[in-house]
This record gives C-alpha cells, sequence and structure tokens, in this order.
C-alpha cells in the first residue's frame, strides 16, 4: 500500500514543499527498525558489521524517498540541507588540493566523513518518509502511531536499556551464578569494551529530550494522567540514573536545561486552563528534578571542586 500526496509547489507553508511523493509503508518500518538497531548498538564496541549494514540499508532505503521528494530541494527553504552537502564538496576539495598530510586526511574520509555521508542520506530519507507518513489524513497518522512509533521510541531508548541491562549483569551477575562476557560489562577503565561518558550523553539525551516532549504534549492535550505520560516519565528516571551512575556532569546539566525548559512551557500552558491540577504537577516535577540534581551533587565528590576548577580555567592570563 501507498501513500500519495499531491500539493502546491508554490506555498510558504512547508507542508506543501512536496510536490508529489509516494512512499510504501514497509519501507517506513524497515527504515526505523533500521534506525532502532544502530542507535542503539552505535556505542557498543564490536558492533562494527551491525552498524555498517544496518546504516547502508537504511541509506539505500532512503535513495527511493529522496528521488521521490527531489522537487523539495529546489525550494528556499532546503538551503540547510545544500549547506550540508557543500560541506562534504569542501571537505573532499580540502583533501585533495589543500591538504599537508593526505594520508592522514584520507583516513578520515574514508572514516568519520564516509560514515557521516551515509548517515545523511539515512536520515534525511527517512525524514521525508515520516514527513509523508504524518501529512496524511488521520488514519496515516494513527498506522504510524500504532506500529511505527513504538519502534522509533525504543530505539531512542535503547542505549539507555543496553546500559541498564550491562549494570544489572555488572552488579548481580556472580550473586547469580553467572559469568559476565567482557562487552557485557559495565568499565571506568579504558579497554575494548569501554564506552566513553562523551557517547552516552550523545545517544541517551535524545530519549530524555522526546520523552519531555511528548510529556508536554500530553499536558497541553489534557491526557496528563495516561499510559503515555508514565512511559515518558520512566524513560526520564532511567537517563537521569544512566547520567548519575556514570558521573556525567554535562549529561546531568543538559538535561536538567531542557527541564527548566520544559517547566516553563508547562507553565505558560497552565494559564489557559485546568490550572490547579497542572500547577501541583509542575511542583511536584519540579520537587523531583531538584532532588535528583541534590543527590547527584551531595553524592558525586567531583562536583565539590567544580567550582575551583572553572577558575583556574578562567586564568587564561597565567
Amino acid at each position: 500500500m501507498e501513500t500519495k500526496i499531491r500539493v502546491d509547489i508554490g506555498s510558504e507553508n512547508p507542508r506543501r514543499l512536496i510536490e508529489s511523493v509516494k512512499v510504501a509503508k514497509p519501507l517506513l518500518y524497515f527504515q526505523i527498525i533500521c534506525f532502532a538497531i544502530l542507535n542503539g548498538v552505535w556505542v557498543l564496541p564490536r558492533t562494527m558489521g551491525l552498524r555498517n549494514t544496518c546504516l547502508v540499508a537504511g541509506a539505500l532505503m532512503s535513495l527511493y524517498p529522496i528521488y521521490q521528494a527531489r522537487s523539495l530541494f529546489l525550494q528556499k527553504k532546503s538551503i540547510p540541507l545544500w549547506c550540508i552537502g557543500a560541506l562534504f564538496i569542501w571537505i573532499g576539495f580540502h583533501l585533495l588540493f589543500l591538504s599537508r598530510n593526505s594520508a592522514l586526511q584520507y583516513q578520515e574520509w574514508v572514516s568519520i566523513w564516509k560514515h557521516s555521508a551515509i548517515g545523511v542520506i539515512f536520515a534525511l530519507g527517512m525524514g521525508i518518509s515520516l514527513g509523508v507518513t504524518l501529512i496524511n489524513p488521520p488514519k496515516g497518522r494513527a498506522a504510524f502511531s500504532r506500529l511505527s512509533f513504538p519502534v522509533f521510541y525504543f530505539g531512542l531508548l535503547l542505549p539507555s536499556l543496553i546500559y541498564g541491562f550491562k549494570w544489572i549483569l555488572g552488579h548481580h551477575a556472580g550473586q547469580w551464578g553467572l559469568e559476565v562476557m567482557g562487552v557485557l560489562g559495565v568499565y571506568a577503565d579504558l579497554n575494548f569494551a569501554y564506552v566513553a561518558k562523551t557517547a552516552y550523553v550523545a545517544f541517551c539525551l535524545p530519549a530524555f529530550a522526546a520523552a519531555l516532549g511528548l510529556l508536554l504534549y500530553n499536558f497541553r492535550t489534557h491526557h496528563l494522567f495516561s499510559l503515555g505520560s508514565l512511559v515518558c516519565l520512566l524513560t526520564i528516571l532511567l537517563v537521569s540514573w544512566v547520567f548519575d551512575s556514570e558521573n556525567i556532569k554535562n549529561g546531568v546539566a543538559y538535561s536538567m536545561g531542557l527541564v527548566l525548559i520544559a517547566v516553563l512551557l508547562m507553565a505558560a500552558s497552565a494559564l489557559k486552563g485546568q490550572a490547579v491540577k497542572k500547577f501541583t504537577f509542575i511542583a511536584l516535577f519540579m520537587a523531583c528534578s531538584f532532588a535528583f540534581l541534590a543527590l547527584h551533587i551531595e553524592h558525586n565528590r567531583s562536583w565539590h571542586s567544580f567550582s575551583a576548577d572553572a577558575k583556574i580555567a578562567l586564568q587564561t592570563d597565567q
């Protein structure tokens, strides 16, 4: 079954930037499954084959919707996409004509930049597929919510779930008489199975932001006390625990910044109706957030020297 949309290309409405797009629903499902697996295993060691398979397969499946939406790239609002393309052209030009260490830059091109280019194709094609599906009549949106969105959300949450699984094994496997393989452990020292803290920020924070966004949506649409909101709160709790367990200070700072923005938007929405119930929820949500922050700072002594370290870092003249 295919979805077809015909719109007026001359309108400035973002929904009318696609003149004629056809996207088969199985194609979207395949893209989302590839994304979920890729996002979940990207930071894990010894998963290069699985990562490359999902990345290349997703990019190949994205070529069709990109071709179908080719008229999109002739619009003024597509200038950011052309800028991304220009970045890769500049990198190639620099490699061929301006590089002082061609061997080193070539290695960067065939590793980091090659994967980045394939990832851009994957992301662009899946974004078009999602856009076409969501622009559909309510029946199309209901199908997406029922099938695709849970897989997409699970993919965002998968890095945090894998960390939790590894943490439980690392702390309780001995009690259960299990022997943990190297890649299934959580390590603080550098070894083949070590996962950098910055990787947890990059791959866990999107799930935190998505959960806050969905919670804000339910808040505004008066569906706050629902199963979806419970899932969002559990996601926020899980990601916050990952940051606390690994003592990732920038992860905690970013997440608290997102919480502050969400609370301000909730407060603005609460003024429009059901103020007592909504402000009660805001107060409880803020209290839990500040309690988590206080406990995190108390249990992680590295925060205690943060002010002194910052002062030293600012003394650039010495």
